[in-house]
């Protein structure tokens, strides 16, 4: 099975994904530094990159509002 991290930004909320051995696990998280910063060390202990999603809007302006851009 193959492992994967990803990051799901999500209208004010930010999941992140974790697919190891084919059990998978979410963990939700306010502010997207603290979501990155988790999501950046299980990749790193996984060895996989960590893979950035957003989530779907009805407005069509992005999760965050900002035209689908994830903060830095």
């Amino acid at each position: 099975m193959e492992n994967s991290v990803v990051l799901i930004a999500q209208s004010n909320l930010f999941n992140v994904r974790i697919v190891e051995n084919g059990v998978s696990s979410e963990k939700q998280f306010r502010v997207h530094a603290f979501a990155a910063s988790w999501a950046e060390g299980q990749a790193l202990r996984l060895g996989v990159p960590v893979v950035h999603e957003m989530a779907p809007v009805g407005n069509g302006a992005g999760a965050l509002g900002n035209g689908g851009r994830l903060p830095l």
